[in-house]
């Protein structure tokens, strides 16, 4: 009886507890966020002659983040969080041309560093920013970017800006591009842990991590061939916004690799050299101070917050997207593609197998773009997603739009549709196949670890992992990565409309820039993610009256409260763990690992991108 009553005791406490806690916590985050955030204009409303101020110190995923439990909470109770915030982007798109259309909004203020995460702020992600950025500046509103520290991504991004200004204590980055990888051919065979793999295309080279300690020829053949291509984009991006002559620019890259504001100044790369206090004090004399001791402004969280409750309240503010007639469905595939219903920060088969049938069921959605930011993965988590896709289209237009990343299983994916927009300097193709098997046989024997048993076939323990598979066994295994490469084959050459002779020719794993892989027939257009909905649209007969919904919808307080469900994002202290010497090299070991422990297909089968590119 004690013991009962005991237990009664502990589970009213837990209770009260728990209910004190959702009561005193939100209160306290609030006044928390409010009291750091008074040097910020806090209110919904846009005074005249403000001036849209974006932080870009976060990263811009395709599809929307994660919701972010406190932040969606105090965002419930009307109060701006103005820190940076991940976002989406659509989001971003429409805050900045909303922004330009509004005549309260007289420029732009564009400051910190970007800090990419699971495929998002690649150069393909950037380029649509930088079109709306340009559709800003066509309203004849100036932006300025106010620079530090700025990586070459930042930079990219930042050059369309009218006036860039750097902080005399800053540092310019242009020491180009590099591809890197982890091998882990000489940790296995030193701790006696056996890898035998099997392989389709000359140029799969994703497998080498686990085989070897450097890269092959093939793999760096195509992985210079890539990165040339891509340092190119920035270097004509530079010379095009700044009137920097190419050759110029990789001089400095070659000689020097950072550069000092002066030497930035004379390079004309940057307009002028001042501290950020200067910047507001000539916002301040410009457009009148405020009760928070600045200038009137709005940040682009604000902005994106005022569209949201613009969008909940039935109006909107951008008519080209909402519509009560019929809409455009984008669905998002970013990130690793893992088998299963769960996986952090990946892209998980059966979760998006479920968007594409929602999007097909619904009655409003009239055509679906299926966007995809990913490296590939699963073969089979990717026919999953593959065969859901093609059902759709087989109601509905479908179109495929790539974003940084549409590699291996993100290719193998946009089979499902005959319509393909890439950004040109995404990352795509990799057709080839690869298996891997492990086993411990060495390791057991070097620690007196046996295994023995029975078995009734000759194959029964072939996928053991305490012994080396044999010659015959291998045979069997590379038999079926065979068939699966063969079939990977056969949906490029029925998308493709091309001989299935000629996909194997430009297949065999090899990489390919969205340029690239137009140029060679693997994509339809080169586009942005905008262009592929307004394709879709028009496909659909829907003109340009319609509204876009997103697979994931951006979810808000309610929505996590009825879900129970809290954010997945990184904690903020990550953010600040990799920033040191060691934090990078340990930070850069560990998303490497976190790339194996996705690597989850039941007969361990994949379709994987090989490498990827350092911005920084």
């Amino acid at each position: 009886m004690k013991t009962v009553l005991k237990g009664i005791l502990y589970f009213i406490a837990a209770f009260a507890g728990t209910v004190t806690a959702l009561i005193l916590l939100p209160i306290i985050y609030i006044a928390a966020v409010t009291s750091s955030s008074q040097r910020y204009d806090t209110s919904f409303t846009i005074q005249n002659n403000s001036v849209l101020v974006w932080d870009i110190s976060h990263n811009i995923s395709d599809s929307p983040p994660v919701a972010d439990f406190w932040q969606a909470m105090i965002q419930e109770f009307n109060i701006v969080d103005n820190r940076p915030q991940d976002a989406y982007l659509m989001e971003v798109i429409d805050a900045i041309k909303t922004a330009a259309d509004d005549n309260r909004i007289s420029e732009m203020l564009m400051h910190g560093s970007l800090i990419p995460r699971n495929y998002g702020s690649g150069l393909a992600t950037l380029r649509e920013v930088k079109n709306a950025l340009e559709y800003f500046k066509s309203k004849g509103k100036k932006i300025t970017a106010y620079i530090e520290f700025p990586t070459q991504l930042d930079y990219y991004l930042m050059s369309s800006a009218n006036v860039i200004v750097m902080n005399p204590m800053g540092e310019f980055t242009l020491k180009g591009l590099s591809s890197r990888h982890l091998y882990l051919g000489d940790f296995f065979q030193k701790y006696g842990i056996g890898i035998q793999t099997t392989r389709e295309g000359k140029y799969k080279s994703a497998v080498e991590m686990f085989t070897r300690n450097s890269a092959s020829e093939e793999d760096k053949e195509q992985s210079q061939q890539l990165i040339n291509a891509l340092w190119k984009e920035i270097l004509e991006n530079t010379h095009s916004s700044r009137n920097v002559p190419t050759a110029t620019l990789q001089v400095l890259s070659d000689t020097k690799a950072f550069l000092t504001p002066e030497e930035s100044l004379n390079a004309n790369l940057i307009d002028r050299i001042a501290y950020k206090d200067e910047i507001v004090s000539d916002y301040i004399a410009r457009y009148s101070k405020t009760e928070y001791d600045t200038f009137p402004q709005i940040t682009l969280p604000g902005m994106i917050h005022i569209i949201d409750q613009s969008v909940m309240a039935g109006s909107s503010l951008n008519t080209a997207h909402f519509s009560e007639q019929a809409g455009v469905g984008i669905i998002y595939v970013e990130g690793e593609i893992v088998d299963g219903a769960e996986a952090e920060n990946a892209a998980a088969a059966e979760i998006i197998a479920g968007y594409i049938r929602q999007a097909r069921n619904d009655p409003a959605i009239k055509a679906a773009v299926l966007r995809i930011n990913s490296p590939g993965g699963s073969a089979f988590a990717s026919e999953l997603i593959r065969r859901e896709a093609s059902l759709l289209a087989n109601e509905k237009p479908l179109v495929v739009s790539m974003g940084n990343y549409a590699a291996s299983g993100g290719y193998w994916i946009a089979t499902a549709s005959r319509d393909v927009f890439a950004d040109s300097t995404t990352i795509t193709g990799s057709i080839g196949v690869f298996g891997l098997l492990f086993n411990a046989e060495k390791l057991s024997v070097d620690h007196g670890i046996t295994f023995d048993g029975v078995k009734t076939s000759a194959y029964s323990d072939i996928e053991t992992f305490s012994r080396s598979k044999t010659e015959k066994e291998l045979q069997i295994i590379q038999r079926f990565t065979d068939s699966v490469y063969d079939r990977f084959l056969q949906h490029v050459s029925d998308a493709r409309k091309l001989p299935k002779k000629e996909v194997d020719s430009i297949a065999q794993g090899r990489v390919w820039t969205g340029e690239e892989a137009k140029n060679v027939k693997l994509v339809s257009e080169v586009g942005s993610l905008l262009d592929a909905v307004q394709f879709a649209a028009l496909k659909a007969g829907l003109g340009t009256d319609y509204f876009i919904d997103h697979y994931p919808r951006k979810e808000n307080f309610r929505d996590l409260i009825f879900s129970l469900r809290h954010s997945q994002n990184a904690p903020t202290w990550t953010r600040f763990a990799k920033s040191g010497i060691l934090g990078k090299c340990f930070g850069y070991v560990q998303d490497q690992l976190n790339g194996i422990s996705h690597l989850n297909d039941p007969k361990n089968v994949y379709s994987r991108l090989p490498f990827e590119i350092d911005y920084e």
